[in-house]
């Protein structure tokens, strides 16, 4: 099999996952990492016919290429997305042998204490986007504006990447204040929209109502949508993918000159170690998060539960004596 009809499986993968109504997020996860694999073997000779031995080595020289600035868990969602082709592949006797097997996801360590931003940085990266804001024009206006409101919707929703730009207009009620989130296994939840946040989508909406009658095409079904139009209807109507975010929020932490490790997934855990600094409850946070349990998110956060509020909690204990 040689490249382009490995290409063209890749693509045959992703439709079969639309259309066995897969979740945003797996669909939105797994066409990221395979267009990013894609694109690495598109670089490899065109002409070679590469049986299972050669598609397993062109899988694990990816593997290995993968950039050690990625997470942990990034790296394990790129992976878990090869090993769904591996037996795609193998499904469709397009290799001989399903070697999904061989690949091995990392460890996660739990225990590795999360970065957080202080409030001063919190104020510091605003004031870098506000002032870019301020400053800008035309088209430019479109990304300053878009860039202001990314942040601002990841820090005051918790949600993944992959939640976040599979945001449409639809899903967001502005006379409630709620916003539904597609999260993993095709799981809805709806999230309390935050005064700050409401107010920073209502200006972004005027700033695409005029851009739009000053002839730039910005309007999309998605908030957050891709730069790049689709082949088909040749225009811009897709959601940018999760690693656009992830470029984003490091372009914008770099600006503010923050030195902390911070990413989008980091900024989930700004959200909920804020929520519990301030007295919010494990159970409402497990359901804001899309956790599965309240145990799971008492398994991550538990450390952040401060001794202040376990006093203000055992003050609730009355045996009636």
């Amino acid at each position: 099999m040689k490249i382009p009809e490995i290409i063209k499986y890749i693509e045959k993968y992703v439709r079969k996952l639309e259309g066995d109504k897969k979740s945003i997020h797996t669909i939105v996860n797994y066409r990221s990492s395979l267009h990013n694999f894609a694109e690495f073997i598109d670089d490899k000779p065109q002409d070679i016919n590469y049986d299972t031995k050669g598609i397993r080595d062109l899988i694990f020289d990816y593997i290995y290429s993968l950039d050690q600035a990625y997470s942990i868990n990034t790296i394990n969602a790129k992976r878990t997305s090869l090993k769904g082709l591996i037996n795609y592949l193998a499904s469709e006797k397009a290799i001989d042998e399903d070697f999904s097997r061989d690949i091995v996801r990392l460890k996660v360590d739990r225990g590795k204490e999360k970065s957080v931003l202080t409030t001063n940085e919190i104020q510091r990266i605003f004031q870098v986007l506000a002032e870019e804001y301020s400053r800008a024009e035309g088209y430019n206006l479109y990304y300053k504006a878009r860039n202001l409101l990314l942040f601002t919707t990841l820090l005051y929703t918790g949600a993944r990447r992959s939640e976040l730009v599979g945001i449409q207009w639809e899903n967001i009620d502005m006379i409630t204040n709620r916003i539904v989130l597609y999260g993993k296994n095709n799981k809805t939840r709806i999230i309390p929209l935050k005064r700050e946040l409401k107010y920073q989508l209502m200006d972004f909406k005027d700033i695409l109502d005029r851009l739009e009658k000053a002839g730039y095409e910005v309007k999309s079904n998605y908030i957050f949508r891709t730069d790049h139009k689709n082949k088909k209807t040749k225009v811009k109507d897709k959601p940018m993918t999760p690693k656009n975010v992830w470029c984003i929020i490091k372009e914008i932490i770099k600006k503010a000159e923050i030195e902390k490790p911070i990413s989008p997934h980091n900024l989930r855990h700004n959200f909920a170690s804020y929520f519990l600094a301030n007295g919010g409850s494990i159970p409402a946070l497990s359901g804001i998060l899309g956790h599965s349990s309240p145990d799971i998110t008492m398994r991550i956060y538990a450390h952040e539960i401060s001794i202040e509020e376990r006093e203000r909690e055992m003050n609730k204990l009355d045996f009636g004596i």
